[in-house]
């Protein structure tokens, strides 16, 4: 990974593809839960069976860099290709943080 990257996305550095990722973007430490939680009608409380660990969202501060918008429209289409796969679902991939490789 490049040392003046922020993140890699399977492989791919923004700087490669004309964007900007910056480092002030903020990342939770951990994610969110999902509560197991039954109520019974008629019936005070709650039955807690515990939680599990729900995905964990966080959001990209970006920006193109492009001389003109049909340089920025090309950039964002050719972002857009590379999320999707063939049928136009979204790909999964590994996202890896310079500060955090082996994550």
């Amino acid at each position: 990974m490049s040392h003046d990257s922020v993140l890699t996305l399977d492989g791919v550095t923004p700087k490669s593809v004309g964007m900007g990722v910056f480092r002030r973007t903020q990342r939770p430490i951990l994610s969110s839960t999902v509560d197991t939680i039954v109520t019974v009608p008629g019936m005070h409380g709650a039955y807690d069976f515990g939680a599990t660990m729900g995905p964990k969202q966080f959001e990209l501060e970006c920006a193109f860099f492009a001389k003109n918008y049909i340089e920025l429209q090309q950039r964002v289409s050719a972002l857009a290709a590379f999320l999707l796969d063939g049928d136009g679902t979204p790909r999964t991939m590994p996202i890896i943080f310079s500060n955090q490789p082996d994550r």
